[in-house]
């Protein structure tokens, strides 16, 4: 016979609401298990709960469920990079099967950098050098003159410029990959494909390249950048990569929010060079053919005008 589980007394829990940031107890003790309440249900005094590491859903007990105050626990320290790599595995534990741990990091993201964050995690699969990393992410955050001095270049392109004469991270993040890596970068996305979560899903998982994606959603305050490639999600608010389906699509931007569309998106087709990388070998087919092929599946997908 198995143990009986223990009656929780935690009377917290009774103030637990849908949408509120918790922590669940009873879970291990390595880390603090944080999550955020889908759905409650009362006749049995469970909840359903989204886990932030890595967003898959779970029913606990309610008793077990106390809502999260920062100042409850004691700071963790950490470097003023989001360059976490040395960070030992066990204190983070590992990544859940068939996903990567994210290089870089920050579940904040204060500073909305998530376009940047994205793209550096996604030259860590590609097996570039940390060195690589974390000089696009330098570059792609410096000011203008500095951003055109190390391209060597003497005018900036319209897409990289907005309305206010400050930058567009997107374009400037692709722009150092076409630059800098030797990459090359697709038209933007055809919208009418990308209007719903269904059709958008179907699209991306077709799309053999990664793709660097702005996604709108209802009640969020802004929208998100993540990378999708072989069915997974790049995304730097997450601590590891998760799978690329229905239900992580319509929350790609945060629990208590609701999937809308695409709003902007772009394919990259990453060089000869890092297709040539031994740790790369081992992916036979790119998709740089299909999207240059005339009458291909894929080409609707992209707008060619």
């Amino acid at each position: 016979m198995g143990a009986k589980k223990k009656e929780s007394t935690n009377f917290d829990a009774l103030c637990i609401c849908v949408g509120d940031r918790v922590s669940v107890e009873n879970h291990g003790k390595h880390w603090i298990h944080l999550g955020h309440i889908i759905s409650i249900d009362k006749n049995t005094k469970t909840a359903v709960v989204k886990w932030e590491e890595t967003r898959k859903k779970d029913t606990v007990h309610l008793g077990d469920c106390k809502k999260y105050n920062k100042l409850d626990v004691i700071p963790r320290k950490r470097k003023s990079t989001d360059f976490f790599c040395e960070i030992p595995q066990t204190k983070r534990g590992k990544p859940p099967p068939g996903q990567m741990k994210n290089m870089f990091f920050s579940d904040e993201n204060s500073s909305k950098l998530c376009a940047k964050g994205a793209i550096q995690n996604l030259l860590n699969m590609l097996h570039f050098l940390p060195e690589d990393m974390i000089f696009l992410g330098e570059l792609a955050t410096s000011d203008l003159f500095t951003f055109m001095k190390s391209l060597n270049e003497s005018f900036v392109p319209k897409a990289v410029l907005t309305p206010s004469l400050g930058s567009n991270l997107i374009q400037k993040c692709l722009w150092i990959l076409r630059k800098k890596f030797k990459f090359q970068t697709t038209k933007k996305i055809n919208y009418k494909h990308f209007q719903c979560v269904k059709q958008s899903l179907k699209a991306l998982l077709e799309i053999k390249f990664p793709m660097l994606i702005s996604v709108e959603s209802k009640f969020a305050t802004y929208h998100h950048v993540v990378v999708v490639w072989r069915q997974m999600v790049i995304d730097y608010e997450s601590m590891y990569t998760y799978p690329l389906t229905e239900d992580t699509l319509r929350q790609i931007c945060g629990v208590n929010t609701t999937f809308q569309r695409i709003s902007c998106g772009y394919g990259i087709l990453p060089s000869t060079i890092c297709k040539t990388f031994e740790a790369n070998q081992n992916i036979q087919d790119w998709g740089t053919e299909e999207y240059f092929k005339q009458g291909s599946s894929i080409r609707k997908y992209f707008h060619w005008r």
